[in-house]
């Protein structure tokens, strides 16, 4: 069986400079060292998290294998919902991201949540593209 590898020869990009908005870029020290403590959801761009955390899961891997795909896809099978995710490689992968889980996770965990079904639909879709083009039974029309 030809086992087709999505990713094989693909150049792929993730922009790991995730930062917090700044709506004042002309605040003062003083003013940022006294709102330092407070944790403020709105500095989070929920977005970049989402797609931060949909490539994490899509992109990490140890040595040749993706570990988060194959658990994702092993939970649509099984028909399960809980995802479990070693901080140590969210650490590796985006450490800007992990800062904000440990400071902010009421603000970002929803977010992950949705980039979780993100990245799952993703891998679904080209799961489904591969096995069509390996099938015997599909016909391509060409022009």
């Amino acid at each position: 069986v030809n086992k087709m590898d999505f990713d094989e020869d693909g150049i792929y990009y993730s922009h790991q400079n995730l930062q917090r908005r700044n709506n004042n870029a002309n605040d003062d020290a003083n003013d940022n060292d006294a709102n330092e403590d407070v944790e403020d959801d709105e500095d989070v761009d929920v977005k970049a998290v989402r797609r931060h955390f949909r490539e994490f899961l899509r992109n990490y891997r140890q040595q040749e294998h993706y570990v988060y795909r194959q658990k994702l896809l092993k939970l649509h099978n099984r028909q399960r919902r809980s995802l479990s995710v070693d901080l140590a490689h969210l650490r590796e992968y985006d450490a800007a991201l992990m800062d904000y889980v440990l400071s902010q996770p009421n603000a970002v965990i929803p977010s992950m949540e949705g980039a979780a079904v993100d990245a799952l639909q993703t891998l679904l879709f080209e799961q489904q593209t591969i096995n069509n083009n390996n099938d015997p039974t599909t016909t391509t029309m060409e022009e």
